[in-house]
């Protein structure tokens, strides 16, 4: 079964490629020439043979739930916006995640700022926050043993960045 399943999943590859590539041409003509008419059917037995195996992979629930299409290409756009991740839902998952988080006292306090990281992937999603905002964020979610990195915070007249934030903590683990 692997041999087969591999196999498959090779020429599957393969074939969806070089439909994708080439694209949907043109229906030959009176005009066209031998040659054309004979690329134009190989095209087609590519495409179908690519959308019976692509379709064959799935079960019929998922089947059932995308619309029918003429090429490999719209079927594969057709599957992506079916089953693309609601941005928005990603980002509420992230935000409250950011605002929840809060040093336990188990690792390094370095670590946990860099958990605080996933403010990145905010920002790949279109919702960026301020460095500025993302320091504070961090700083409260500190335990009141860090009240002193607090202070030191509050009194500077420079705004830190989350790299200066680590480069202020102490190394090691809960006992730092």
């Amino acid at each position: 079964m692997g041999a087969t399943t591999r196999n498959g999943n090779v020429r599957l590859i393969f074939l969806s490629a070089m439909v994708m590539k080439i694209g949907m041409p043109t229906e030959p003509t009176e005009e066209s020439t031998e040659e054309y008419v004979k690329d134009h059917e190989k095209w087609k037995k590519a495409n179908r043979l690519a959308m019976l195996l692509i379709q064959r992979s799935m079960t019929k629930t998922v089947r059932g739930g995308i619309p029918e299409c003429v090429t490999t290409k719209d079927y594969f756009a057709a599957i992506h916006e079916k089953f693309k991740e609601s941005g928005t839902a990603q980002t509420g998952s992230l935000l409250t995640s950011l605002t929840n988080m809060k040093y336990d006292g188990a690792g390094s306090v370095r670590e946990h700022i860099l958990k605080m990281g996933i403010a990145n992937k905010l920002g790949d999603l279109v919702v960026p926050l301020n460095n500025q905002l993302l320091v504070h964020m961090t700083l409260n979610s500190l335990s009141s043993k860090y009240e002193q990195l607090k202070i030191s915070y509050n009194t500077q007249k420079e705004k830190w960045t989350i790299n200066d934030l680590i480069s202020m903590c102490p190394r090691g683990t809960e006992n730092e």
